[in-house]
């Protein structure tokens, strides 16, 4: 008796979907310091119109980066993704720069409001 389609090695079954996706690495270091920077950056934040914690909205737009396949820079820069525009404009980008690197700070770039 069959159990449903087999995954092949390297593949994972995706949880909402029944077609096999590739493995991804793991989460590293990179994301790990990302969230803490985040929550230095805005941690005395509150969501509009309570008292929920604005990270909590970083971490929403995180998961959806993971859950759709993101790479880590992606994943990052989702953690990231207000900070220039809330927490210090130019300066933070170049910050972010330092930190993250290029590709993450364009993404976070890019994502700011004009």
């Amino acid at each position: 008796m069959s159990r449903g389609p087999t995954t092949a090695p390297g593949h994972r079954r995706d949880r909402r979907h029944s077609a096999a996706v590739p493995a991804r690495p793991p989460l590293r270091t990179a994301t790990e310091e990302a969230f803490t920077y985040a929550l230095a950056l805005h941690g005395a934040q509150v969501r509009k119109g309570g008292p929920v914690p604005y990270v909590s909205h970083l971490l929403a737009v995180a998961s959806i980066v993971i859950e759709d396949g993101g790479d880590e820079d992606q994943v990052v820069s989702a953690l990231l993704h207000d900070a220039v525009e809330d927490q210090g404009g130019e300066p933070r980008l170049e910050d972010i720069v330092h930190r993250f690197g290029e590709r993450v700070a364009e993404i976070v770039r890019r994502a700011a409001i004009p």
